[in-house]
């Protein structure tokens, strides 16, 4: 996607997120929407952490 700012044109890449349904559904304004939840592909890896030959 092509953007500009005083000017200026740059490139925008947005990421697309895979969702799912989650079966709950919200309301905001008189509107209802339903609400979808993200797929986590794998989890997060937990590094650890040294400093100055202590852990934390």
């Amino acid at each position: 996607m092509k953007l500009y700012f005083l000017g200026l044109s740059y490139h925008c890449f947005p990421l697309s997120i895979d969702t799912i349904n989650s079966g709950i559904t919200g309301k905001f304004r008189g509107g209802t929407y339903k609400i979808r939840c993200p797929i986590v592909a794998s989890p997060l890896t937990v590094k650890k952490l040294k400093y100055r030959g202590i852990a934390y």
